[in-house]
């Protein structure tokens, strides 16, 4: 890319970044605004613009994987610590029931964002040997090709576990899982056993969907490719990719052509 287009691409983003962060902080001083919500808009209102404010901010600056690595980072830290705080504040007999090795909702279908997949895909080829790495990639291949065009319904139906589950009973990816995976709580391991209908943790819930949403809002205003993928689909495109992250900052739409799912608003 010649220069003079790369520095009109990071002045554009550096606008945009500085339009959330006005964004942000006039939600932040609006308490007449804030005292119209229930907790609940103000949670979701206030992690969204949060984390979009966040998102551009690091975008704006140099569209390279070690940025896409940071924003991932970000994210992750930014919600997990949201998580914990709620959690601090809630009820002992009000908080999740979900275990070490309770693995009911592994076999649901996961949406998981463009970005979110690139990072992932980072953190796999940080942690895992190459013979892991083909290892998984063998895997990936083989349930991606066998799911291919599969709706939600079907894929619900046939509760096959991810490719992510370990024989140990845990997950993986747990400390870089989705957004998505992070958010789904049960408050009864009977209910996940009976398939029976499930009562997430509602500010856990709106707290990823917020920072998820978030991130979408700045990757589309970035131009960027911010569409949602079926999991195992979009990180296998991600780890087949030569330099996915770097691609994706730069506007490719790598992830063309992956599963996408339809999923009920109280799943997604």
């Amino acid at each position: 890319m010649g220069r003079t287009k790369r520095q009109h691409r990071m002045e554009r983003a550096k606008r945009i970044a500085e339009r959330f962060h006005r964004e942000a902080e006039a939600f932040s001083k609006d308490t007449a605004r804030q005292q119209q919500m229930t907790p609940e808009q103000r949670l979701y209102v206030g992690y969204e613009i949060g984390e979009a404010s966040a998102a551009a901010e690091i975008l704006s600056e140099e569209r390279t994987t070690e940025k896409v690595r940071a924003l991932g980072d970000h994210l992750h830290r930014d919600v997990q610590g949201h998580i914990d705080t709620l959690m601090a504040h809630t009820p002992a007999d009000e908080r999740p029931a979900c275990r070490v090795g309770c693995v009911f909702c592994c076999a649901i279908p996961v949406e998981i964002r463009a970005p979110e997949a690139i990072y992932i895909a980072l953190r796999l080829r940080e942690e895992r040997s190459s013979a892991e790495l083909d290892a998984l990639l063998e895997k990936l291949r083989r349930r991606v090709a066998e799911r291919r065009g599969w709706l939600c319904d079907e894929r619900w139906a046939r509760r096959q576990m991810c490719v992510f589950l370990q024989n140990n009973w845990r997950c993986g990816i747990y400390a870089f899982r989705p957004l998505n995976c992070r958010g789904w709580t049960s408050t009864s391991r009977d209910d996940c056993a009976s398939e029976s209908p499930v009562t997430p943790h509602a500010f856990v819930h709106l707290a990823t969907q917020a920072a998820g949403h978030g991130l979408t809002r700045v990757a589309a205003a970035l131009q960027l490719e911010a569409t949602s993928y079926e999991l195992e689909a979009a990180i296998l495109r991600a780890l087949e990719t030569p330099d996915a992250a770097e691609r994706w900052a730069r506007g490719e739409r790598i992830f063309t052509g992956c599963d996408q799912l339809s999923m009920p608003d109280d799943m997604a």
